[in-house]
Order: structure tokens, then C-alpha cells, then sequence
């Protein structure tokens, strides 16, 4: 993933995002399958201030469809 932020371009490592969905099952074995917005869990190696961090992760959950836990049920 990259990201432009005031014309800097921010290089995020592989698999870095993390959704806030997840995968269920009712009392009756049903599945449940929960989408949430995404975190970043894993940052770039570049001075980040909060209000910066919380910028990209607005923009990520502004233009990236919500996931579940990207597991199988």
C-alpha cells in the first residue's frame, strides 16, 4: 500500500492492514459474518505523527470496502 499525503509518498510493508470483522457462528451453527474498518498494524519505518497515523487510517477506511476476519467459515 501507498499512500500520498501532502505530496509525500508513504510505503507501507506488506500485509499491513488489519480488519475489524469478524467470523462467527450462532447457537444454531449458522455463520456470522461481521464487516468492520481497518487498522494499520504494521507502520513504515517514517516519523509518523498521531494526527498523521489517524489520517492514513481514514483514508484507507474512506477508499478500501470493510473486511471480515479474512478467514474461512
Amino acid at each position: 500500500m501507498i499512500l500520498e499525503i501532502d505530496g509525500h509518498e508513504i510505503k507501507f510493508p506488506p500485509h499491513c492492514l488489519s480488519s475489524g470483522g469478524n467470523v462467527s457462528f450462532s447457537d444454531d451453527w449458522e455463520e456470522c459474518v461481521a464487516f468492520g474498518p481497518w487498522s494499520i498494524s504494521d507502520w513504515p519505518d517514517v516519523p509518523l505523527t498521531e494526527e498523521a497515523k489517524q489520517l492514513c487510517e481514514d483514508l484507507v477506511n474512506e477508499n478500501v470496502p470493510f473486511g471480515c476476519c479474512g478467514g474461512c467459515v
